[in-house]
């Protein structure tokens, strides 16, 4: 009699610790999933830019030349050099902010994901919204 008294108690401790357990555990694997996905989002929207201010108005080849109205250029590039990332979920927005692409003008790229924890889809929470921006000038 004695013994069975010993095993429900090993059980009760066991459900005691394993539920805070495995909420830590979990939780420290989406924050490491969201920490991820942030930086892809920043890396996404500086490769952008990068992109743009590489390929200003006297950039050598002039089909390689990006101004307004090529963002379609910019959002392939983008879109080609983000990894881990749901291409559906990825909103990329150039923007040639003095309105052109001489030297000395400011571009900048706002790169906006929608990530949805996996242990929001159990509970029922909605995505959380990343958001990056990155600005420089253009070189050349």
């Amino acid at each position: 009699m004695f013994r069975q008294q010993v095993s429900g108690q090993a059980l009760v401790e066991f459900a005691l610790v394993a539920l805070p357990f495995l909420l830590l555990t979990f939780g420290i694997i989406e924050g490491g999933r969201l920490l991820f996905t942030y930086h892809e989002v920043n890396s996404a929207a500086r490769e952008g830019v990068r992109y743009m201010v590489a390929h200003g108005a006297l950039h050598p080849d002039p089909g390689g030349r990006l101004g307004p109205g090529d963002e379609a250029a910019v959002v392939d590039y983008v879109l080609d050099r983000t990894a881990g990332l749901d291409p559906a979920g990825l909103t990329v927005t150039p923007v040639w902010n003095d309105g052109g692409n001489a030297p000395g003008q400011v571009v900048s790229v706002q790169v906006t994901y929608q990530f949805q924890p996996i242990v929001g889809m159990i509970f029922g929470t909605g995505p959380i919204e990343l958001r990056a921006t990155s600005q420089m000038r253009i070189h050349y």
